[in-house]
């Protein structure tokens, strides 16, 4: 009986560090989505940040590609002010691969 009590303590300790490495993966997330939102509220307009929540919403990854290019260029100096909901958009368009246009054709018509 000590082996199967041994190995449920075990089990028990392994489950209780998954758990708290993910509550501090989860932590450290947060944060960094908090100090990304501090950063934006600073460089976008209050329509442009309701744009870039939306793509956050539907594209995480597109989400985190903008938001960190924006950063990165204001802190280059490439911005002259803030960023509006035109710019925004561009910004997003230039983001976005284009999309593949299918035509279907039927042979014969009838």
């Amino acid at each position: 009986m000590t082996d199967i009590e041994d190995i449920r303590a075990r089990k028990l300790e392994e489950m209780k560090s998954r758990m708290a490495s993910q509550q501090e993966e989860a932590d450290s997330q947060a944060k960094m989505e908090q100090q990304l939102s501090a950063l934006l509220n600073n460089i976008l307009t209050p329509e442009a940040k309701a744009r870039l929540s939306n793509v956050k919403l539907v594209n995480y990854e597109k989400y985190l590609q903008v938001a960190q290019g924006i950063i990165m260029m204001a802190r280059q100096g490439k911005l002259p002010g803030k960023i509006n909901e035109d710019q925004l958009k561009a910004l997003l368009a230039q983001v976005t691969p284009p999309k593949k246009e299918f035509n279907i054709t039927r042979k014969g018509s009838k």
